[in-house]
């Protein structure tokens, strides 16, 4: 992401009160490369959803895009897809992403098909694709919409999120590219026994949408 276009972008780093280096680590980044913000949370909140949120406050840019420790960033997809967004106006993207494990690497939510409106675009996301963090999204849209992750959760608040996203989207895009490399160290099945309120909401503005 260092490469020649390094003014176009800014990083925040957000430590969750880790208790590694992550935070002295981070700080000897920052202090090499201007375009780097490091924060640091007042407490270890256990979850993805107050680190995201104070990334959201601080940042300054018109696209927002989210990582997490264990994702791999390919620059110039990143780029391509962000040069898309802005061509076509779009305020939301997706694409695929891969999935490391060991050697393994798979294609993962790739859609067998371009949609071509707002509708479909919708759709084939819920239809085909798992709620993933790999989206870019304008931050304008959530600042209209005073949209944030829901700090009351500390697994699932993705899916919560883009399904808020995708409620409120006017001009979402998916882009059959990927930006996003996930390294699964590890394989775990969850089970979720209640279903938020806002997973309940999208589901039933989709089917009544279609």
């Amino acid at each position: 992401l260092q490469g020649t276009r390094k003014d176009e972008l800014e990083i925040i780093i957000v430590d969750d009160c880790s208790t590694d280096a992550t935070y002295s680590v981070a700080k000897e980044l920052q202090a090499s490369y201007a375009n780097i913000i490091v924060l640091r949370t007042g407490h270890n909140s256990g979850g993805a959803s107050e680190p995201r949120n104070l990334g959201i406050q601080a940042a300054t840019g018109t696209f927002l895009v989210f990582l997490d420790a264990d994702d791999e960033v390919v620059a110039a997809n990143l780029w391509q897809m962000l040069d898309a967004a802005v061509g076509r106006k779009a305020d939301f993207v997706k694409g695929y992403y891969l999935r490391k494990y060991g050697n393994d690497l798979q294609e993962w939510n790739r859609l067998p098909e371009l949609p071509v409106n707002r509708e479909q675009t919708i759709k084939d996301l819920l239809t085909w694709q798992s709620t993933t963090c790999d989206f870019i999204v304008k931050k304008s849209l959530l600042e209209e919409y005073k949209l944030a992750y829901d700090q009351n959760l500390q697994v699932g608040e993705d899916t919560v999120f883009l399904l808020s996203i995708l409620c409120i989207a006017e001009r979402p895009l998916y882009i059959d590219n990927y930006f996003l490399i996930y390294h699964r160290e590890t394989l775990w099945p969850l089970v979720f026994d209640d279903v938020h309120p806002v997973v309940e909401d999208a589901v039933v503005h989709t089917t009544q949408s279609w």
